[in-house]
């Protein structure tokens, strides 16, 4: 499943956008070209317009098209998709309105362009270290105040990944239904402007499920976001909110550890032996 947020969607393919965007150069040779361009209701709508108005309107009309021409056709892009990963489980909810505060033991792995990387663990504070950080306002709900990500470390930051796995947080998606004993989620959201100069993706990966129950594609165990060029190293900010949801004891995964998988398997060896010792 995924979601192009609608500020940043692809381009249309109506050509009459690459001639709104070169109208104010000269009106009446752009007219003609879009009269010979206009394959579309829009177009057509366009020429329609450009043709029989005042001259002061359809300039006006250009700037006013131009201005709402998609984001993506002028800048870059922020993509939201999801894939269901390795399932993991949870007992139930403690809060649906998760503070920072309880975000601590949640996993943040950072990437660089130098091809280095630093892991951090949530503290009630946020984290803060090696220089950068991630943190989030105190007291306030994640699903209205966003999250800080800072970096100072002189190398681009270009890719970082939450996991909640051992935690007690989860990241919740405004997919519905959704979960039962939870409210609507909240798709990543940014607050700065590095979607108008670069690509952005986030993926929520690792679903989960409460006991009892199968996933509903709202919730997932980690969210993993990526720019195509990064987070600059000289007092770059990114910005964005996202939903978290606090459940009871911690998020596990469903497939057993190597260990305990072994043990399980070791034991089984030896009853299915022992069986058949006694049939002789």
């Amino acid at each position: 499943m995924s979601l192009i947020i609608p500020h940043t969607s692809e381009r249309t393919d109506c050509n009459c956008s690459n001639k709104i965007n070169r109208l104010p150069a000269g009106m009446v040779s752009k007219v003609r070209a879009a009269r010979q361009s206009a394959s579309s209701l829009p177009c057509i709508v366009t020429t329609v317009i450009l043709m029989f108005f005042p001259l002061k309107f359809r300039f006006l009309f250009a700037c006013c098209c131009i201005a709402l021409l998609p984001a993506q056709s002028l800048f870059g892009s922020l993509v939201i998709s999801s894939t269901p990963g390795v399932t993991h489980e949870a007992d139930g909810f403690s809060t649906i309105a998760t503070t920072s505060a309880e975000l601590v033991g949640l996993e943040i792995m950072v990437y660089f362009a130098d091809g280095s990387s630093d892991l951090g663990i949530w503290t009630a504070n946020g984290i803060t270290q090696n220089n950068w950080s991630v943190t989030q306002g105190t007291n306030q709900s994640t699903f209205t105040f966003p999250f800080s990500v800072t970096n100072n470390t002189g190398v681009n930051l270009t890719r970082f990944s939450f996991h909640g796995a051992g935690s007690t947080t989860i990241f919740d998606r405004s997919i519905l239904p959704g979960t039962a004993g939870t409210a609507r989620g909240r798709d990543v959201e940014e607050f700065t402007t590095l979607r108008f100069s670069q690509d952005i993706e986030a993926v929520y990966f690792d679903q989960v499920q409460v006991v009892g129950s199968t996933p509903q594609g709202d919730l997932f165990a980690g969210l993993d976001i990526s720019f195509s060029s990064g987070i600059s190293g000289n007092n770059g900010l990114f910005q964005f909110r996202t939903d978290t949801d606090t459940v009871i004891n911690t998020v596990r995964s469903t497939i057993p550890e190597p260990t305990s998988a072994l043990q399980f398997g070791i034991a089984f060896t030896a009853l299915l032996f022992r069986r058949r010792r006694r049939a002789k």
